[in-house]
């Protein structure tokens, strides 16, 4: 995507479907359940897109869903010490998902991941489902385990994260968390901002913690915006912001020059 993408197209041609997966990756992403491999979401979430039956084609609980994306990333040269060669460095990754509904246990499950390194060569990491565990496996690159240690792996990270296992249970997959990484930074970096807006309030409490957005609503942008008014970590309530003041906030260095501060004791 660009700074500025403008999706067009006629009606139930699949422009707010773009907006939906993209906030489906994130409230996954954010989830604090690892093990959720997606978040449909409830009333409380971004977004809420149901069960599995709503994601499948034609609403086929039996189909798989599969989705796949390429973004620009990058990373250093894979030093692979025990096979005595380098790879990349890479400038671009391909990740791919393959995830299906478990009839028996009622829940979705991811079939396959796949990580693909591109630059002048290529270099891929698939983790795959075999029954209740995974498998490491790349075609272009010699994974090689530690004896003693068991092949199968655990479930990994939702959609995107390989266990901490595929690092134990191997010699030269030091860096795979890097690649984890990757995803969870780029889809945490998505910010929405829904077609509603919120009227502003009368007084905004903070508790000394800065949002990280403006909300879905532009709920937090007077917190957002007016950091300097929150000093020593004490609590204040920013009082008379009049229509006049929200016209003009955005070209005042401080937001000192239009609020009163009025703290608040515990």
């Amino acid at each position: 995507m660009a700074p500025l993408t403008i999706f067009c197209g006629n009606n139930s041609s699949g422009k707010s479907a773009i907006a939906q997966f993209l906030l489906l990756l994130k409230q996954t992403v954010e989830s604090y359940d690892r093990q959720r491999v997606l978040n449909l979401g409830d009333k409380s979430s971004l977004i809420d897109l149901g069960t599995y039956k709503s994601l499948a084609h034609n609403h086929v609980t039996t189909n798989n869903v599969e989705f796949s994306f390429t973004f620009d990333h990058k990373l250093d040269k894979i030093s692979d010490v025990k096979n005595n060669r380098d790879y990349g460095p890479f400038k671009k990754i391909n990740f791919s998902a393959l995830v299906s509904f478990d009839q028996k246990a009622e829940r979705i499950v991811l079939d396959t991941m796949n990580y693909r390194l591109m630059n002048s060569e290529t270099v891929n990491f698939s983790l795959i489902r075999d029954q209740n565990n995974y498998e490491l496996k790349s075609d272009t690159y010699k994974i090689i385990k530690r004896t003693g240690r068991p092949w199968k792996l655990p479930p990994p990270e939702n959609f995107f994260g390989f266990p901490d296992e595929a690092v134990a249970y191997n010699q030269n997959t030091g860096f795979l968390p890097d690649l984890s990484l990757s995803i969870k930074n780029l889809i945490r970096s998505i910010y929405y901002i829904g077609p509603l807006r919120e009227y502003p309030e009368r007084q905004y409490q903070f508790s000394g913690e800065i949002p990280p957005h403006v909300g879905i609503k532009g709920e937090h942008v007077m917190l957002c915006q007016g950091q300097s008014c929150f000093l020593n970590n004490r609590k204040f309530i920013c009082t008379r912001l009049s229509s006049r003041i929200w016209l003009t906030y955005l070209s005042k260095p401080s937001m000192q020059e239009r609020t009163e501060e009025i703290p608040v004791t515990s």
